[in-house]
């Protein structure tokens, strides 16, 4: 991960160092304008804790499958789709500060197993066979499903070097309070379960951006970078924090990286 962030890391301060240089004015003036933007992109999780699950649940799974079952394994979540938008403000031709909003897309994760146990008891009677055998079979099915979106909002700064007139560089850094809203369903037979996950961190994000005008008033941006934002307390519906056997908090971590773009309109 060190290596990852130094080298968005180094993008940003490049950009930075660059919009400190006074650029020719052209249709990329932002200075004294305001802008909206929307962005759609994808994100890779870290999701240490809920990965480790998910093998765990799988191994479960696969040992079940060997007895006959039907399975359906989970899938590792590693990442997701992203929206986002907000306003910014162009402080100079170099430097704007904007506020955001986004949401983060994590699930479903689902598993499912569908069988039958069957028990067999034996019982004495006072007359041959002296023995009664009942065989009992029952259903056993079940099915988890759970999502862990996240919702942000915060601010960002970037710095900007003008290239031409038509085309801006540079770097930038958000802080976003992020707000963990999962929800989970488990059914085993014909009873059914609900349950929901919550928890805040704030999260940051260090990005390398660029922005193509196609008119002194609309351009095309794209923001390439890292998060880094993980929840270290996760509570559900009845207010109890998650917890490992052995005490530890059961996190859930959106670090990784950033690919977004979208459209800006200033004015």
């Amino acid at each position: 991960m060190r290596g990852k962030v130094s080298v968005v890391a180094g993008m940003v301060f490049a950009g930075v160092m660059c919009a400190q240089m006074a650029g020719s004015e052209g249709m990329n003036s932002i200075g004294g304008k305001f802008g909206l933007f929307g962005n759609l992109g994808f994100s890779t999780y870290a999701m240490g804790d809920v990965n480790s699950d998910i093998k765990a649940m799988n191994d479960v799974l696969d040992a079940r499958a060997s007895t006959g079952y039907t399975v359906e394994k989970g899938v590792l979540l590693n990442g997701g789709m992203t929206l986002n938008g907000g306003l910014h403000y162009g402080i100079t031709n170099n430097l704007l500060v904007g506020i955001e909003a986004g949401y983060l897309m994590a699930g479903p994760v689902k598993y499912s197993y569908k069988g039958s146990i069957t028990t067999t008891t034996a019982e004495p009677i006072p007359y041959p066979p002296y023995v009664q055998t009942t065989t009992l079979t029952v259903n056993d099915n079940g099915a988890y499903e759970y999502t862990l979106p996240a919702t942000e909002i915060g601010l960002v700064f970037k710095g900007f070097a003008p290239v031409g007139e038509n085309l801006l560089l540079g770097g930038g850094l958000g802080l976003d309070y992020i707000s963990l809203s999962g929800k989970s369903k488990y059914t085993y037979n014909d009873t059914t379960t609900e349950d929901t996950f919550t928890g805040t961190t704030v999260g940051v994000k260090i990005m390398g951006s660029g922005e193509l005008f196609l008119t002194s008033n609309v351009s095309l941006g794209l923001d390439l970078g890292y998060r880094m934002a993980k929840i270290s307390e996760v509570k559900d519906k009845d207010g109890n924090v998650a917890k490992y056997s052995n005490g530890s908090n059961w996190t859930v971590d959106y670090s990784g990286l950033i690919a977004q773009g979208g459209i800006r309109l200033y004015f």
